[in-house]
């Protein structure tokens, strides 16, 4: 437990080490060996533990191996040692080497445990004399630490002490030991001598040892042998201890050699369904085409677990042939029908995408509807005509999930189509679902001079749809359009000026700014000058063209025409986007009245709190000190103070 908190306080103070040094200040930028000097004189000097803590710190950065024998001497000191170690182990050169090797050979306890531990860290091949001596230390956490140590370090040497010592390791020590062993065993492995890594996970996980180095090892086995390794597999999962058969399901996801996907097969139909279901995961994992028709016969299984798990196989490992089975199952139960769609998402057969298109064509109602969102999730482009067909679909599944479909995937060349359909539909429902598709085309067009056009004829043609192609217009935003929208503001019909007023929203500029101020103004429907109203704020707002002044005056226009505190508040919310001294006033001058003076005080804050903010502080003070008396709330009323204390600085 110390050996794994020392290691996380190292990491801790090593990220720190990085942090501070990458944000010196100027005067501390010296030349590294003066900067060394200045550190290694403190660590001689009288100066206090604190001090000398952050010396060695800075050391791990500018030191050397001059800074060796300054920090040797910290090395037997109990509040210093830990960080006289991170200055040695980020510090190259064998002089490091020779403090940490005495130190790890004399001292005693948790200090020698440190010096061991900071060898093994640097990896120290010249300490494997010194840690093998310390096996046969007293105190076991300094031999649990050499052990360790030579398991990091490895080499010949370090692995014939730990075999040696692996069969009669006391207690105390054996995990050390076992785990000195493994880091062995891995070391061989990473270098090709898979045999010898065997040999040495076997006796491992054959010896005395506690329960996880036990299956570490095996784990370990398996992954040395690779496909000889499989008939141990199949061994793990046929294991009634839990935790065995836990480790052959991990090495049945990291093995890649594909008798491995052939022998968890062979075992799904021997297992339980609870251990089935996880088999069928770890197919799923390996993605190994060749499982597919194994796993889809369990997507029928009794067991619903069992059905969710291959469903979710599938998504790796299905192909075409599966398609059909994982569409029906997207159209039916609930729990079920989630995996299933997720599965059509990503099923990565070649023949996936043609399957699909073939049930959109033939299949029941539900099933084709499920097909038709399949391919839109898998941006099957190619399906995109047979989208355009199914809007004439009789079953309403089919023709909504062509909508959906067609919202994501219909281009350029379906927009002419898609607008004489919408058109020439009687039916409202239908209008709205091809207008909403058509916003969409809209806006990712790499022509939208084109679309602009084509909805104006369509608008000048009039007709029922003639309010849908109003809402394109208003959602797409294009200058060509803007007569139409005017012409819409400026007729007769009350509803289309308020259904043209809500869908503004997206307008890219202030260009309708004077009509809509005009019928916030003179309109006669109350209504229409309340969206007007709500309609040209944002505008404002964000139009990049006016320059903060410039929005400031046109928000004092808006508020002389706000006749209720709504209006008033809709323009406090946005002058914050308008970050002048009108702005402040116009929000100054809502503080008197009661409906408002909070929203007043917090576009007063805002705006106060912009950076790079160009109003003269002496422009600022009066209004905040207006709005801090105020009968605002207490929060509100402190964080204005803030703002006003840190002004008068």
């Amino acid at each position: 437990m110390n050996t794994i908190r020392y290691r996380v306080v190292c990491a801790s103070l090593a990220a720190m080490v990085l942090a501070w040094s990458t944000c010196l200040p100027a005067a501390e930028a010296k030349k590294p060996s003066e900067q060394e000097a200045q550190l290694v004189a403190v660590l001689q000097g009288s100066a206090g533990p604190a001090e000398k803590a952050m010396a060695c710190k800075k050391l791990a950065v500018y030191g050397s191996q001059t800074a060796a024998p300054a920090l040797a001497a910290l090395l037997a000191d109990e509040q210093l040692a830990s960080w006289a170690r991170i200055a040695l182990e980020a510090i190259p050169g064998p002089a490091c080497d020779e403090v940490l090797r005495d130190a790890a050979a004399r001292l005693q306890g948790k200090l020698a445990v440190g010096a061991i531990n900071s060898l093994a860290r640097r990896y120290d091949k010249g300490a494997v004399e010194v840690l093998k001596a310390r096996l046969k230390d007293s105190d076991a956490e300094v031999v649990s630490a050499a052990a360790a140590g030579l398991g990091r370090i490895g080499g010949a040497e370090a692995l014939k002490a730990l075999e040696q010592m692996l069969p009669a390791a006391p207690d105390a020590v054996r995990s050390a030991v076992a785990e000195g062993c493994i880091l062995c065993a891995e070391e061989l492995m990473n270098a090709g001598k898979g045999e010898q890594a065997a040999a040495l996970y076997d006796a491992v996980r054959k010896a005395d040892v506690p329960r996880p180095r036990v299956l570490e090892a095996t784990r370990g086995a398996v992954l040395a042998r690779q496909e000889a390794g499989v008939p141990l597999v199949v061994e793990l999962l046929r294991s009634g201890e839990k935790d065995l058969f836990n480790v052959g399901l991990r090495v049945a996801r990291e093995l890649t050699c594909s008798a491995v996907t052939a022998a968890v097969v062979a075992e799904l139909d021997k297992a339980k369904p609870y251990r089935q279901a996880m088999m069928l995961y770890a197919l799923g994992y390996r993605g190994d085409a060749k499982a597919a028709p194994a796993v889809a016969r369990f997507a029928a299984s009794d067991n619903e677990d069992v059905r969710i798990a291959a469903l979710a196989a599938l998504g790796t490992t299905g192909q075409g042939a599966q398609v059909g089975l994982l569409l029906e199952a997207a159209a039916g139960a609930k729990a079920e029908m989630p995996i299933a769609r997720g599965s059509l998402k990503t099923m990565p057969g070649a023949d996936v995408n043609a399957a699909l298109i073939a049930q959109a064509k033939a299949a029941g109602e539900a099933v084709r509807g499920e097909a038709i969102l399949a391919l839109a999730t898998r941006d099957a482009v190619e399906a995109v005509p047979l989208f355009m067909e199914c809007l004439s679909a009789r079953q309403d599944a089919v023709r909504q999930s062509a909508v959906v479909a067609l919202r994501q995937l219909a281009g350029q060349d379906q927009y002419a189509n898609l607008l004489q359909r919408m058109m020439a539909s009687d039916s409202p429902d239908v209008r709205r679902s091809l207008q909403d598709v058509l916003v969409a085309v809209s806006r990712r067009s790499k022509q939208p001079e084109q679309c602009a056009r084509q909805l104006m004829d369509a608008w000048k043609k009039g007709g029922p749809a003639r309010p849908n192609v109003l809402e394109i217009i208003c959602w797409f935003g294009r200058s060509e359009t803007l007569p139409a929208v005017q012409e819409a503001l400026g007729g007769q019909d009350v509803e289309m000026r308020k259904n043209t007023l809500r869908s503004l929203a997206n307008w890219p500029d202030s260009s309708i700014l004077p009509k809509l101020m005009d019928l916030a103004a003179n309109d006669k429907d109350a209504a229409v000058r309340v969206l007007a109203l709500r309609a040209a704020v944002p505008l404002i707002g964000r139009d990049v063209a006016l320059s903060a002044d410039q929005k400031a005056g046109r928000f004092a226009e808006l508020m002389k025409l706000a006749k209720q505190a709504d209006g008033r508040k809709l323009v406090l919310a946005e002058l914050k986007s308008a970050p002048a001294l009108g702005s402040l006033k116009l929000a100054a001058d809502q503080l008197d009245d009661p409906q408002t003076v909070n929203e007043a005080a917090v576009a007063i804050l805002d705006i106060a709190s912009v950076r790079g903010l160009t109003i003269k502080p002496d422009d600022q003070k009066p209004i905040l000190e207006k709005a801090i008396q105020a009968k605002i709330n207490n929060a509100l009323r402190s964080r204005l103070r803030a703002r006003l204390k840190a002004l008068s600085k």
